[in-house]
């Protein structure tokens, strides 16, 4: 079982694009953990994004961040005038029927959040507005934020992260299957949905994290974030502390 606050503390920081004090750590990070290039996060939007989620607000700025269009110039913005698109599609002009689904029809009580079946049910829900290139990861972010952090946000890296921690591996060795399509997710329980409790599952062993306890945020942000870091890792962890 690894030491949750070493691990923050030796990833954690690489996450955003300076130190809490201003200066740029573009240096140390390769220096550190020999990643070259990784798209950080700007400090004054990840606060922005951490009050929603705290609050379980789902909107445009929300769906923005996972997506990567989120900008601290929005932050101001009016939310219809929010861009919501990635590299590959622009979801600015269809997404707010989807928003306007998922409050009307993802109705879950606290206790709900820690169940796979209604899980499961809350993303077929989501999946009913279809969106081209709005896949499986975006739509358990919107579970994330409607939660309130009791269901993870998912990623790859992370993912990556947790099974080198777990297997003892380094991340550059290991491979993780993108998140199945929910054009081909047909059975009772979204194939997305059995990965991101198999994910859990993983976190669970790692870091000793009970999922559904009391209802509270499963993983923290700054584990997610330090979790996100290391996943870009070509080696791994070389500090005993950690563990």
């Amino acid at each position: 079982m690894f030491n949750t606050d070493e691990f923050i503390k030796r990833y954690g920081k690489y996450y955003f694009t300076e130190y809490k004090d201003g200066s740029n750590n573009s240096e140390n990070l390769y220096k550190d953990l020999g990643i070259k290039t990784i798209n950080r996060t700007e400090p004054g939007v990840e606060s922005f994004i951490t009050e929603k989620l705290e609050k379980g607000i789902h909107d445009r700025f929300t769906i923005a961040w996972k997506v990567g269009s989120l900008r601290p110039e929005h932050l101001k913005m009016g939310k219809k005038s929010v861009p919501v698109k990635n590299r590959y599609n622009d979801f600015s002009n269809s997404i707010d029927e989807y928003i306007e689904n998922a409050h009307r029809s993802v109705k879950m009580e606290p206790s709900d959040w820690t169940d796979w079946e209604k899980i499961g049910s809350a993303f077929k829900e989501l999946r009913k507005v279809d969106i081209t290139g709005f896949g499986s990861v975006y739509i358990i972010n919107s579970l994330y934020f409607l939660s309130k952090g009791v269901i993870p946000i998912y990623d790859k890296y992370a993912h990556i992260a947790i099974k080198a921690l777990l297997l003892n591996k380094n991340p550059d060795d290991l491979y993780v299957a993108p998140m199945p399509l929910k054009v081909d997710d047909t059975g009772d329980q979204p194939k997305a949905i059995m990965v991101l409790s198999e994910y859990v599952s993983m976190i669970e062993k790692v870091f000793g994290i009970k999922f559904g306890d009391k209802n509270k945020m499963f993983i923290k942000r700054d584990l997610d974030q330090a979790l996100w870091v290391y996943g870009h890792r070509k080696e791994k962890c070389d500090s005993k502390s950690e563990k």
